[in-house]
């Protein structure tokens, strides 16, 4: 017998796998634009997400377990329609911070020490 699979739970297959690769591509970003040999002005955030993205799947378990609880023990005012909302709102959040890591490795300034250089 086969059980049926909760659309929050595939929902959060997506956003999982949204994180994955976006770490991946942001590492990728930072591989090709030299990191750590240049001595370009990396972007903080881009390399928070570089080095502790994989944190960021705590994200999908933790709206998989929220979605959960308040379809079933909820005062009444969520359903599956909230669910795959704000699923779907998620996946596209990850998806624009992941895609906006990926395409500012570096902010463009140079560092204080290589400015004395010039």
């Amino acid at each position: 017998m086969i059980h049926e699979v909760h659309v929050s739970v595939r929902l959060a297959l997506f956003q999982m796998m949204v994180v994955v690769l976006g770490v991946f591509m942001t590492r990728a970003a930072f591989l090709a634009a030299g990191y750590p040999e240049q001595s370009l002005g990396w972007n903080a955030g881009a390399l928070l997400v570089r080095n502790h993205g994989f944190v960021l799947m705590l994200v999908p378990v933790g709206w998989t377990a929220a979605a959960m609880y308040f379809e079933n023990y909820g005062t009444g005012w969520w359903s599956r329609r909230w669910t795959l909302v704000s699923g779907m709102t998620l996946l596209v959040g990850l998806g624009f911070l992941f895609f906006w890591s990926f395409s500012n490795p570096y902010d463009g300034r140079m560092r204080i020490t290589e400015m004395g250089n010039m």
